[in-house]
């Protein structure tokens, strides 16, 4: 059972569906024109985290979500980027026609692409994670990912090496759309602001099981609890205890969900003195206790 946010294998996605396309359990292709994703949907409807690169081209419709809290919203030819270890989570009832790519980060690294810095491109997705598509950007990407399936539904003795050379051309391909419309700054440093957002949402990812007080970060970031809070609501509209209290209530939902955990072994493992206050707490956020929640998934 998955026990908490912070993590879910990749091979996850085939247990919930097996006949999707892919390779070992490094990357997943799925295009809903051919095969159903509702299995995988239940999935996407609570918040989860996995260690992999997740690319959706939008065909047609949209899609309704958020990511790490963030609430996005992606429209026909339109392209979605979701950072490996952000959280993420669906509100549409259904997917919209899309092309998914999965791809686990180790098999990223594992392609020595040579870009001098992964992170400074996983931070610009994550903060432009839906990027318009021209038609010809939309053909380029759909020959590639069409080719990768072929390859990946084709054993041969060939098969990882022109995978490993179809998917860095895949990913050089988004990396050029995502570098066109997201330009880095002359000085090559984001706003101050959205540095100390960052450190923020590091730190409570990092913590957020354990502490809940704004005191305890602006600690850690050497600022004023004031002070924080200040850049963290004109920053992400959001003040720092209301992240706080988010990130605690989509673990806790989470724990509800995917582990077999009872209620008062969740209140310890979410660092709450006892069941009942952590009830209240559920309740307050929610509006619903944890017994009501999980009863009704």
């Amino acid at each position: 059972m998955i026990s908490k946010i912070t993590l879910i294998p990749i091979e996850q996605l085939l247990k919930f569906n097996p006949e999707l396309a892919h390779y070992k359990n490094s990357v997943i292709l799925a295009n809903n024109s051919e095969i159903p994703l509702e299995p995988i949907y239940q999935l996407f409807r609570y918040p989860f985290k996995l260690d992999a690169l997740v690319i959706m081209i939008i065909l047609e419709d949209y899609i309704d979500g958020y990511i790490n809290l963030r609430n996005f919203q992606g429209r026909k030819n339109q392209l979605l980027i979701c950072s490996p270890q952000n959280i993420l989570q669906m509100k549409s009832p259904q997917f919209s026609s899309s092309k998914i790519m999965v791809i686990s980060i180790d098999f990223i690294l594992g392609l020595k692409l040579g870009i001098e810095n992964l992170q400074t491109a996983l931070n610009r997705i994550n903060q432009t994670p839906v990027l318009n598509l021209t038609e010809e950007n939309i053909e380029e990407l759909s020959a590639i990912f069409t080719l990768i399936k072929k390859n990946i539904t084709r054993e041969n003795s060939n098969q990882e090496k022109l995978l490993e050379k179809l998917i860095a051309a895949y990913l050089i391909e988004l990396d050029n759309i995502l570098t066109s419309q997201t330009p880095i700054s002359p000085n090559k440093n984001p706003q101050r602001d959205s540095i100390w957002l960052s450190k923020f949402i590091d730190l409570l990812d990092k913590y957020h099981q354990q502490e809940r007080s704004v005191e305890f970060y602006a600690e850690k970031l050497f600022i004023t609890p004031k002070y924080l809070s200040t850049v963290i609501k004109r920053t992400s509209g959001y003040n720092a205890t209301n992240w706080i209290n988010r990130y605690v209530i989509l673990e806790a939902q989470s724990l509800l969900k995917y582990s077999d955990k009872s209620i008062q072994e969740i209140a310890d493992c979410l660092n709450f003195s006892n069941a009942s206050f952590f009830g209240k707490y559920f309740k307050r956020h929610t509006g619903m206790t944890p017994g009501e929640y999980k009863a009704a998934l």
